[in-house]
């Protein structure tokens, strides 16, 4: 799935987890529209800016400022995102904004999810029911699992550092990769992930 991947990737360098582990489900259950992901992964950069930006404004036509807030909450627990809010991310979005074929800016686009913001996007923006399972554990498929890391932010989220989606052939997707589990995902990374939370795909 190398088109898909290519959303992935840009998840390297920006912190768009939540959003790009969504793609990754998206592409695996919804395969009427893999055609226009793939056309869609030639402009990877500029249509996660865009799709992200479209949710926020989302939440404040439909009147969800508490879910507004806690994403301003859990983005502002990462490093150097202390004074993050909605509105400067909008704005940066809408500054970069350039006619088609016109390079856009390398601007930082980052944003953390928590997991009721993410089961809303994944409800509002692509059509799925997504249930926040109470059994944290790595069995099973076609799940978003939210990660903690050794070093990593603290938030009131259980302090949430990141989010893969696992298939429903178990390979778990990050970064542009695949990976046979966390334990795989730990040895590539050099990190110390562990599961926080699940959402199955529904």
């Amino acid at each position: 799935m190398p088109q898909m991947h290519t959303f992935g990737a840009v998840n390297i360098n920006q912190g768009i987890c939540g959003f790009t582990s969504t793609l990754y489900a998206v592409y695996a259950n919804r395969p009427g529209l893999h055609t226009s992901l793939d056309k869609a992964s030639a402009h990877a950069r500029t249509r996660l800016m865009a799709e992200i930006k479209t949710f926020l404004v989302m939440l404040r036509a439909l009147g969800k400022q508490s879910m507004l807030d806690e994403i301003q909450t859990l983005t502002r627990s990462f490093a150097g995102y202390e004074a993050w809010t909605p509105e400067t991310f909008i704005t940066q979005v809408n500054g970069v904004a350039r006619p088609e074929g016109v390079p856009v800016p390398d601007v930082d686009f980052s944003i953390a999810m928590p997991p009721g913001p993410l089961m809303e996007y994944l409800k509002i923006c692509w059509d799925f029911n997504p249930v926040l399972e109470t059994s944290l554990h790595e069995n099973g498929g076609n799940i978003i699992l939210g990660l903690t890391r050794t070093g990593g932010p603290k938030n009131a989220f259980g302090n949430l550092a990141h989010y893969v989606y696992k298939t429903p052939a178990g390979k778990i997707q990050s970064w542009g990769q695949d990976f046979d589990s966390i334990a795989h995902v730990n040895k590539v990374k050099k990190r110390n992930y562990s599961i926080i939370s699940r959402i199955k795909i529904a």
